[in-house]
């Protein structure tokens, strides 16, 4: 599944273009408040009028105004889940979760409330959820419909860390089915361990594109989102606080995981680069890297780094001056110093 959008909305008392392509996987949308994501996403979804263009989900015109066809957004197989939660308030949970399907409650239903953490929820009524709960109803009803594409507008907002990791890992199992997902979110974090790519979006235009870490360290991104980076996720094996990659190993902050497959997310902004091992510091982190790339911006460099005896990677960003005075080239082996207490670690990495 594929969808393909070239379209113009009002946005205000102007006018909004937005061209582009959700592949099967995850897709974030970004950028500062008002920038156009949620007026954009209700245009895909069918729920504010477009001005003009058009957009295809797998060869299939949802709207076409040349042509004068407009989908209604129940027939598009677009499921869209709202910053805030909508329920219906007179159903229960069950059978809020199960309406718009023609099924009954299932074995896979319950392992997917399950997930959720909100099989204990199901017999009761909305109003007496909490914000969190209600997003993940809400979730749970959207995947039951059965979507061909789903667009998620801040699916983390109002979740303590153990709930937003289980609607990570739910929309990581959905995007395994080869469903294009359009993700929304402020929480970079959260984006940098579950988007493919992304778009940078601001007073209703797309600025640029790519894939996530990078984009998020391109200066506008830096600009207009404020103090936030890019970054790679790297998978590896955690014991003991410590988590090993290939030959290497890394102490990170969190020693309360269980043992097994763990994703690191190491942000650009806390690699730091040498030419040898560096003795005497309070980066104990240290591995060996191959430059793989360099990527000039105005006032910095992102360069991509090649982790030695593994198929992994990771990126540092570092000032014009650090990188003349390194001189780092294609091929040039360095030392990557990675800080412990900057380290976060989510689910196996499966994006």
């Amino acid at each position: 599944m594929t969808l393909s959008a070239d379209i113009h909305w009002r946005l205000g008392e102007d006018t909004a273009h937005a061209n582009l392509v959700l592949k099967p996987g995850i897709t974030a949308l970004i950028g500062p408040s008002g920038a156009g994501k949620s007026s954009l996403a209700r245009c895909l979804a069918g729920l504010n009028p477009i001005i003009k263009g058009h957009i295809t989900l797998s060869g299939e015109a949802l709207i076409d105004t040349e042509a004068n066809h407009n989908l209604p957004p129940h027939l598009r197989r677009i499921a869209y889940l709202a910053q805030a939660p909508s329920l219906f308030p007179h159903l229960t949970i069950r059978q809020n979760i199960l309406y718009g399907t023609t099924s009954n409650w299932s074995p896979a239903l319950e392992d997917m409330t399950d997930r959720l953490d909100i099989t204990r929820l199901v017999g009761r009524m909305p109003h007496t959820l909490s914000g969190g709960e209600a997003r993940r109803v809400t979730l749970a009803r959207s995947i039951a419909s059965g979507p061909a594409c789903m667009i998620l507008d801040e699916p983390f907002t109002g979740l303590d860390p153990k709930s937003a990791r289980a609607v990570r890992q739910e929309i990581l199992t959905l995007a395994e089915t080869h469903m294009p997902i359009l993700l929304i979110s402020h929480n970079t974090d959260m984006l940098l361990a579950t988007a493919d790519r992304g778009y940078l979006i601001n007073k209703g235009h797309i600025l640029t594109e790519g894939p996530i870490g990078p984009l998020l360290d391109t200066p506008i991104a830096r600009e207009l989102l404020g103090d936030t980076f890019g970054g790679t996720l790297v998978s590896g094996h955690y014991q003991g606080g410590r988590v090993q990659i290939g030959p290497h190993s890394l102490s990170v902050p969190d020693t309360s995981l269980v043992s097994g497959p763990v994703c690191l997310q190491v942000r650009s902004k806390d690699v730091a680069l040498a030419q040898d091992p560096v003795e005497g510091s309070s980066i104990r982190n240290q591995i060996p890297v191959t430059v793989s790339g360099v990527t000039k911006f105005d006032s910095d460099v992102l360069v991509h780094l090649a982790i030695t005896e593994t198929d992994q990677s990771i990126t540092s960003l570092i000032t014009q001056d650090a990188f003349s005075d390194m001189q780092a080239t294609p091929g040039q082996p360095l030392i990557a110093l990675i800080k412990a207490a900057a380290l976060t670690t989510f689910d196996p990495c499966e994006t």
